[in-house]
């Protein structure tokens, strides 16, 4: 529906996010970002219809994403690519599928995700259902992570693959499930990292660690609360 090419842009919803709406008639992304510098602010982006970003679909460039609500995606909220730094800041992903990995967001091509007061709720996927870095890396504080699921493999909450790198502060990880293992959080099976620090893990459910699972990757959890 809005495709920025290969430019710099600026796109601000004044009235904020519950008044601006962007509905992509599930037509394709709702919006598509190529550019070095991007900002979008203030918008509610829905319906829309992608197997890789129904929401946003990010193929290049660094843009900033800010108080946005993703929401109803046939196919997953953000895919972020293209190797650049992505931001994410007060946005909201929910109620998105996908039949491959990162329901409500996917982290990939060696991208870094910056992001803050995110919320992933309601999500599905296959794999990671409400977050998955495929590779790359992902700094993240004062996150939820809520009633996302993957229906067929791990991480129902976070999905981290081997060789990435991830950090959660200030999260809660509450009420996902998995089909497989790490109901909150499926950390890397070789090599990568994922760090949990004063953080909340809840009432997540899957079959191996209905909590946090990894193999031989690094887990530190640090200064958090497990509860079953």
């Amino acid at each position: 529906v809005v495709s920025t090419g290969f430019r710099r842009l600026t796109l601000v919803g004044l009235a904020g996010p519950f008044r601006t709406i962007i509905d992509g008639l599930s037509s394709g992304p709702v919006v598509e970002l190529g550019a070095e510098a991007v900002e979008l602010v203030g918008f509610t982006l829905t319906n829309g219809a992608h197997p890789d970003g129904a929401g946003v679909l990010v193929s290049g460039g660094s843009p900033t994403l800010r108080n946005l609500i993703i929401s109803n995606g046939m196919g997953r909220g953000v895919r972020a690519a293209g190797g650049g730094t992505v931001t994410l800041e007060n946005v909201l992903i929910s109620g998105c599928s996908t039949e491959e990995l990162g329901g409500g967001l996917l982290v990939t091509e060696g991208t870094t995700l910056r992001g803050s007061n995110l919320r992933v709720c309601g999500n599905d996927a296959s794999d990671g259902g409400g977050i998955a870095i495929e590779s790359g890396d992902a700094m993240l504080t004062n996150v939820i992570l809520g009633a996302n699921r993957a229906s067929v493999g791990d991480g129902g909450g976070i999905l981290v693959a081997d060789g990435a790198e991830v950090a959660l502060y200030n999260a809660v990880l509450y009420g996902n499930e998995a089909s497989g293992s790490g109901g909150g959080a499926r950390g890397p099976a070789e090599t990568g990292s994922l760090t949990i620090q004063s953080s909340i893990v809840s009432v997540n459910t899957a079959t191996s660690g209905g909590g946090v699972w990894g193999e031989y990757g690094r887990i530190d959890i640090v200064d958090s609360d497990l509860y079953g």
